[in-house]
């Protein structure tokens, strides 16, 4: 019998740029890529560190990036509104949503747009990267 917390499908996970009143989806997003969340290392060592050891402590942390591709179109408004954040160097409120997952399945961030390059190749779909640089925390909860 298959065990169902071995494995989950990433195909329901979304990511949604918030437009008042609401979050909304940005449509044709493939391979999301949530941030990995690091901390600086602040060296403590001092003369008397056990046995010339260096000695650390966690420092500020660091939200990382969120990098996904859609499937570009310059008719879509959500793909327009990245466009108009990262020109404006303005700050992105944005939610990956996890649907497959009963709990903890939204993640709430706010980022800056720091990469849409799009790739135009002749045999296969226009598609644009985008790099979101999260700053501050990142939120879970539950949708």
């Amino acid at each position: 019998m298959a065990d169902p917390f071995v494995a989950k499908l990433g195909l329901e996970t979304e990511i949604r740029v918030f437009t008042d009143p609401a979050y909304e989806s940005i449509p044709w997003a493939t391979a999301i890529t949530m941030p990995g969340i690091s901390f600086d290392q602040v060296d403590v060592t001092t003369n008397t560190s056990p046995n010339g050891f260096r000695e650390f402590i966690p420092g500020l942390a660091d939200g990382g990036e969120v990098t996904f591709t859609i499937n570009y179109h310059d008719d879509e408004a959500t793909h327009q509104l990245l466009w108009t954040i990262q020109q404006a160097r303005e700050l992105g409120a944005f939610q990956v949503a996890m649907p497959q997952f009963d709990t903890n399945n939204l993640f709430d961030f706010d980022a800056y747009v720091t990469g849409l390059p799009i790739n135009s190749p002749i045999d296969s779909q226009v598609t644009q990267d985008v790099t979101l640089k999260v700053t501050g925390n990142i939120e879970k909860s539950t949708e």
